[in-house]
């Protein structure tokens, strides 16, 4: 059994001679062969060189002079590959203010006010993972709550779902976005994408971003992840920022492989795999709708709680089949996040 994926990264390169793992069970499993325990694993150059029983492996010609790693009858498994992650907006929400306990809108609103009164008047003011399915106000916080606050700092929601996005009057006014005194400031899907993108290219400028993200990604690591998926939607504000994991990478400070998706296609002319085994380009993804918590999944009968909406479709049927069309020819695989049955059945009409 070989491990094809060499480990060459400058800060986590491979030890420059073998490395005998005995003493304990190897988790293994291989084509047409049952999932079973070796005693012993063999590591060379990055690669696994031999597994098997503790005499098999130990007179692998690589074995002689061998460091050696006593078990002591703990257990070695695969890494795990996260096949769905938000690298980057897992990373972004280590300092976001986080809502996801509160029990009411007011309590909500007084936390918001007093991280505003901490926080320099520059500061962007993002509270995460509130669900209003769980207040007695039952509602989504709007602008009209925000403002009263008198808060001089943009003030960013964003909703458990992340489909649901909220802006004060200060962060719409960033964002380009319509901010009189008729603008709810609640904004779904698509429509968050100003909002959010005025809240990125701060975070980005603050120099924060790639700190942020390699706390994460090691965090993940000390789990037993060895490789994400990682996937962007840019459109509904969960970017990814190929640039942050170059980054780390040239430093050595990429401590686990990533395979990036996204809502944008790529500017230049490269397939599904661009890269290499540490850093490469997984493909397109398409949001056909949004989430049940938002009242943006697309349903084919009004919601039961809700019954003036149906939730939204994110495209129209020509336009998605164009669009895939496109994406297959140039050798880009697809990814489809689908919620609703409506926007199943889209997709199974893309795929027919």
């Amino acid at each position: 059994m070989t491990n094809q994926n060499r480990c060459s990264v400058p800060g986590f390169d491979e030890p420059p001679h073998p490395v005998l793992i005995r003493g304990g069970r190897c988790w293994i499993a291989e084509a047409g062969r049952p999932p079973r325990f070796a005693e012993a694993l063999l590591l060379r150059e990055g690669r696994i060189a031999a597994v098997g029983s503790d005499e098999e492996v130990r007179s692998h010609p690589s074995a002689a002079g061998a460091e050696v790693v006593e078990l002591q009858g703990q257990t070695v498994l695969p890494g795990l590959t996260d096949a769905h992650a938000h690298a980057l907006y897992t990373a972004q929400n280590r300092n976001t203010l986080d809502l996801s306990d509160c029990a009411s809108l007011e309590e909500a609103l007084g936390r918001i006010r007093r991280a505003a009164e901490s926080a320099p008047r520059d500061h962007w003011i993002h509270g995460t993972g509130f669900n209003e399915a769980s207040w007695p106000e039952s509602r989504v916080p709007t602008r009209q709550d925000l403002d009263p606050l008198g808060i001089s700092q943009p003030v960013l929601l964003t909703r458990s779902c992340v489909h649901v996005r909220v802006g004060n009057g200060e962060a719409l006014r960033q964002a380009g976005l319509p901010h009189g005194p008729e603008a709810t400031g609640v904004l779904k899907e698509n429509d968050a994408g100003p909002l959010v993108h005025a809240y990125n290219r701060w975070v980005r400028e603050s120099g924060a971003e790639e700190q942020a993200l390699e706390e994460q990604l090691l965090a993940w690591a000390s789990c037993g992840v060895t490789e994400i998926h990682t996937c962007g939607a840019e459109d509904v504000g969960v970017s990814e920022n190929l640039l942050a994991y170059q980054k780390l990478r040239s430093r050595g400070h990429l401590p686990l492989r990533v395979l990036l998706y996204s809502d944008q296609e790529p500017s230049l002319g490269m397939a599904s795999g661009f890269g290499d085994p540490w850093l490469r380009y997984g493909g397109f993804k398409f949001f056909l709708d949004g989430s049940l918590g938002g009242r943006s999944a697309a349903l084919s009968a009004p919601y039961a709680d809700d019954p003036a909406t149906c939730g939204q479709l994110c495209w129209e049927d020509a336009p998605l089949f164009k669009k895939a069309r496109e994406l297959h020819a140039r050798g880009i695989q697809l990814q489809v996040h689908t919620i609703g049955d409506a926007a199943l059945d889209q997709m199974i009409r893309l795929l027919e």
